[in-house]
């Protein structure tokens, strides 16, 4: 069928069912249809160009499937879940059955939707023009709900709750939340009363539930803890390191050690202790944390003042320690992902080193992590897929530069290497059929295949010596988005 609802940039004329929120604070944006040009010119590049530029020996390695709870208890992602393609055209969106690739509902667009940043979260399209002007299009229904974002923002979804959506300017300033699940939205700087803030979208926590944000203001080393739905703020002292949906973390930092203040979900304080400078943090109790420095000091850090030193990071040698510049809890926080000088490492929840493998994340670590890649990114060097909760070795491969992967990254598209797809109980060799661009879906369980000729979806659940089952989806330029309707 086809919508009668106004089109995702259409500004009036909309029925009293739809339903439009103008978010625009005064004094702080300034005009912004006139500060800039638009980047028409490398959005198309983004939509088009990207299928030649992989026409040419672009190759795919996805890892083994590990979905659902397993018997270690690991959770399946909810932005796995889906069951319908969103075809995003320059004119329009297009919902799909990916059973029958049969159109089911067609949305009409005023402007080159191809020209916005776009990205699905559940059953919602936000969209995103060169002029900050957000846009959530409920796909259900075709309501409609707008707001505004910072000059020059890109959007995100947040890692730790895919029903949020983080709008702010790579270079920091304030950054807009925009919760999909009722539609509302609102600004960081503006909820906790900052002025003139310095934020940075991937510096902001998101609990899994999706009801708390904590931040850090470079400008004021001050972090707020804002609950989403009532935008409540409690300002903390300190620079935010951990959130989860019972506490959160903040660190005041002076050399190679730190204060560390351990606060409730509402920011009612509930200790601190003196412990290493933490370059990576995770929760591993209400009122606990395993810490670890740059310099590769891993201790336990409680909220009732006790550390306990676990140990120190070496390298083979056992005498030189290992710079430690990233980390990342992972596995619903079952294990924490360190990136180093000596590759990437997996420790446990108790600190004890799991895996490590040379190379660096070839692709982001999100707290549904389930498998990790990490490497080379070079095709003469060699890439590793790891389950990020027991450190088990899942493949070896040539290096490459991820393309796409599953919500829980154990299948992954990569560019570069021998074209195959790896799962679990062997390789598949797709020969000539890897010639185009590669778009897994978020289960793992399909691919959207894209060439200068259409896309076409291919089913990766066949039986070895069958042809897998395809469904033609769309012809011409556009991009492949998936929801849960």
């Amino acid at each position: 069928m086809t919508s009668s609802t106004p089109p995702p940039y259409d500004d009036g004329g909309a029925p009293p069912d739809t339903r439009i929120d103008e978010i625009e604070p005064v004094g702080r944006r300034g005009s912004r249809d006139h500060d800039r040009a638009p980047n028409y010119l490398v959005r198309r590049a983004i939509a088009i160009g990207a299928v030649v530029a992989v026409l040419a020996g672009a190759s795919v390695v996805a890892g083994r499937i590990i979905g659902g709870d397993g018997d270690d208890g690991a959770k399946t992602p909810k932005a796995a879940d889906w069951n319908t393609i969103v075809v995003v055209a320059d004119e329009e969106v297009r919902l799909v059955d990916p059973e029958t690739g049969a159109v089911t509902t067609t949305y009409p667009g005023e402007e080159a939707l191809l020209d916005a940043e776009s990205l699905v979260t559940g059953d919602t399209l936000v969209l995103m023009n060169d002029f900050g002007r957000i846009t959530q299009l409920d796909l259900a229904d075709g309501a409609i709900r707008r707001s505004s974002a910072p000059d020059g923002s890109t959007l995100v979804i947040s890692p730790e709750n895919a029903s949020i959506v983080l709008a702010g300017p790579p270079v920091g300033g304030d950054v807009t939340v925009v919760d999909t699940r009722d539609g509302t939205s609102f600004d960081i700087g503006d909820a906790a009363g900052l002025s003139d803030p310095l934020i940075f979208v991937d510096g902001v926590f998101v609990n899994e539930s999706g009801r708390h944000i904590a931040t850090a203001d470079a400008r004021s080393f001050q972090s707020a803890l804002i609950d989403i739905e009532t935008r409540s703020p409690t300002l903390l002292a300190g620079q935010v390191v951990a959130l989860d949906d019972s506490a959160v973390v903040t660190a005041q930092r002076a050399g190679d050690q730190a204060e560390l203040e351990f606060y409730d979900i509402t920011g009612e304080r509930r200790g601190s202790a003196d412990g290493p400078s933490p370059q990576a943090t995770m929760l591993t109790g209400d009122a606990s944390a395993l810490v670890v420095s740059a310099t590769g000091a891993i201790a336990a850090v409680g909220a009732n003042g006790t550390v306990d030193d676990i140990g120190t990071l070496v390298l083979a040698d056992e005498a030189t320690s290992i710079e430690v510049r990233a980390g990342h809890p992972t596995g619903g926080a079952e294990s924490l992902v360190l990136e180093t000088d000596a590759g990437v490492l997996v420790l446990d929840a108790a600190g004890v080193e799991l895996a490590r493998v040379p190379g660096e994340l070839l692709a982001p670590v999100t707290h549904t992590t389930r498998c990790l890649i990490a490497g080379d990114t070079r095709p003469n060097g060699f890439a590793f897929h790891l389950d990020a909760v027991t450190g088990e070795k899942l493949g070896e491969f040539p290096g490459g530069i991820v393309g796409s992967r599953s919500a829980d990254g154990c299948t992954v598209a990569m560019l570069g290497g021998e074209p195959r797809i790896v799962k679990q109980g062997g390789d598949m060799d797709l020969g000539a059929t890897a010639s185009g661009s590669i778009t897994i879906t978020p289960d793992g369980t399909a691919y959207v295949l894209t060439t200068l000729t259409g896309e076409r979806l291919i089913s990766l659940q066949h039986a070895e010596g069958e042809p897998p089952e395809t469904v033609d989806l769309a012809a011409g330029p556009v991009l492949i988005r998936f929801a849960k309707l």
